[in-house]
């Protein structure tokens, strides 16, 4: 029995698109994740409860003045940085 051609292409592009995950995976632990790891000289507790606090503070954080009580509010930041160079 052979294969019909459109399914080994779509095979082909299947394996292509693993490749290029895993890729992109050791791309990302090389120079993400391993970073943030001997930054914290290999124990990433406080870096966790960091995020943590922030996410806490931020979940609880719905206005700029204050409301009225049984006002349900929320809050937005836009950040203007610098130009994100390409690689």
């Amino acid at each position: 029995m052979t294969v019909p051609r459109p399914l080994m292409k779509a095979q082909q592009r299947l394996d292509d698109g693993v490749q290029e995950l895993l890729d992109g995976m050791i791309k990302f632990d090389e120079e993400g994740i391993q970073k943030l790891y001997d930054a914290f000289d290999g124990d990433l507790t406080d870096f966790a409860d960091r995020l943590n606090a922030i996410q806490k503070a931020g979940s609880n954080y719905n206005s700029f003045g204050g409301t009225e009580e049984g006002v349900d509010s929320s809050v937005k930041f836009v950040i203007k940085t610098g130009a994100v160079k390409s690689l």
